[in-house]
């Protein structure tokens, strides 16, 4: 069962590989850093891998008070998004121990786990903080605490953690103030106010991330969710042709008959933003962690409300948090877990938390400083208790990639949106039986 479970996981790295591969070129890594104060004495140092730009700013702070406390050096190898995932694994397959703690998107995150090339905390006797957000410490769990387990995975297996959150990105909706003044009641109100206003103000309803595939997908999810739609039931039946998912596509599309031909092409919410800074759009989604740095750049935007996408049936949206975890091929496990510990701590946490990234703790969401610079953290807060993850299977990717594909049709007029859902469900269908989801 194991040699199938990596053999078919391998299959699947090479997909990705290929995809990253036929993707548009990505800037080379960045080279490997070292931390400006180092022990000289230190006869350990901790390799880290990471995304390199915002999301990594806590580790970067927090390595100098590290490296005084402990002797212990830290070399942080700093990738772009593709790249980082491709490394770690490379890494973890090739089991050659170059690093000690990875960054990990939570995407990633279930074939890491699932396959065990990911150290299970409780080998450290870790008992969970309860300052964490709940819904942020689930989303480090294997199996998953709720929702389809992927079938190999036994019904009384315990969840357990395997990563711990450091960046508490989940998607969050901001809309023209100026122009909306109250905030509609419902996502069914929501729809009318952006259509009407749209016209009235000669702007753009709506600004969002319509490239195929990824982009396209996660701007999807927040509305089908909302609607009571899921991508699965509990035991991997598909269901996103389902009535709640194919009138959450038909309202949305309502949606996007008024928004700037570029939009298509984007990728992510830095691009919509600054369609709603710049006052070209009415609102759009936000991931949090994009916040400050788009506002920095249009000092003279519109007044802004950030808040959760209104709710429909139900109020959800997608998580996406970066975590930390320790490989299974680790050469120094303890050190490894000290400083995941360490950085996840409320002293460094808060270090990033100052700089705007989302915490994923409740003290950081909810510390008066912070809230005064930053309104929207008990927002965050909310959204993450109400978000829902992508479905925890090694096969995500290759659902995301047909799912997306047929959106990005149905938003183009080529289908309607029962074509575009049905297609996609036939084909996620087969991906599933051929990996005996279903036997």
């Amino acid at each position: 069962m194991l040699m199938n479970r990596r053999l078919s996981f391998f299959c699947s790295l090479i997909l990705i590989t290929l995809f990253i591969a036929c993707s548009p070129p990505e800037p080379p890594p960045i080279p490997p850093t070292r931390s400006v104060e180092t022990n000289p004495l230190a006869d350990i140092t901790l390799r880290v891998a990471v995304r390199a730009g915002d999301v990594s700013k806590g580790i970067e702070s927090a390595i100098a008070d590290w490296e005084a406390q402990t002797g212990i050096q830290v070399e942080l190898h700093g990738f772009s998004h593709a790249y980082l995932q491709e490394e770690i694994f490379l890494n973890v397959i090739a089991e050659d121990g170059r690093y000690d703690v990875v960054l990990i998107d939570d995407p990633w995150f279930p074939s890491l786990a699932g396959n065990d090339y990911l150290m299970p905390l409780s080998a450290f006797n870790y008992q969970a903080d309860e300052d964490f957000v709940t819904g942020s410490l689930n989303i480090g769990m294997w199996p998953p605490p709720s929702g389809p387990r992927p079938p190999e995975l036994a019904t009384s297996a315990i969840p357990q953690l395997y990563a711990l959150p450091l960046v508490g990105n989940v998607q969050l909706f901001w809309y023209n103030k100026d122009v909306i003044p109250q905030p509609p009641a419902d996502i069914s109100e929501l729809l009318t106010v952006l259509i009407q206003e749209g016209q009235a103000q000669n702007m753009y309803n709506y600004s969002y991330t319509g490239s195929a595939g990824n982009p396209i997908v996660t701007e999807f999810n927040a509305w089908n969710w909302s609607y009571g739609g899921r991508i699965f039931d509990d035991q991997w039946q598909v269901t996103i042709n389902h009535p709640e998912s194919v009138q959450a596509l038909t309202d949305w599309l309502a949606l996007l008959e008024n928004t700037s031909p570029e939009t298509k092409q984007y990728t992510s919410s830095g691009n919509t933003g600054q369609e709603v800074l710049q006052n070209q759009a009415l609102a759009s989604m936000v991931w949090p962690a994009n916040i400050p740095s788009l506002m920095g750049a249009y000092p003279d935007a519109p007044n802004l409300q950030v808040t959760s996408l209104p709710a429909g049936v139900a109020q959800s949206s997608q998580i996406g948090h970066w975590l930390l975890a320790i490989p299974t091929t680790a050469q120094h496990k303890q050190e490894a877990y000290n400083f995941i510990l360490y950085a996840t701590s409320q002293e460094a946490m808060r270090q990033s938390a100052e700089f705007g990234l989302p915490p994923t703790r409740t003290s950081l969401l909810q510390a008066e400083d912070l809230v005064a610079q930053y309104p929207w953290f008990p927002e965050i807060e909310t959204a993450i208790n109400n978000s829902s993850w992508r479905p925890r299977t090694p096969l995500w990717t290759k659902i995301e990639h047909i799912l997306g594909n047929y959106l990005a049709l149905a938003a183009a007029g080529q289908l309607t949106p029962q074509e575009a859902l049905d297609s996609a469900a036939l084909e996620i269908e087969d991906v599933l039986e051929k990996a005996n989801y279903y036997n």
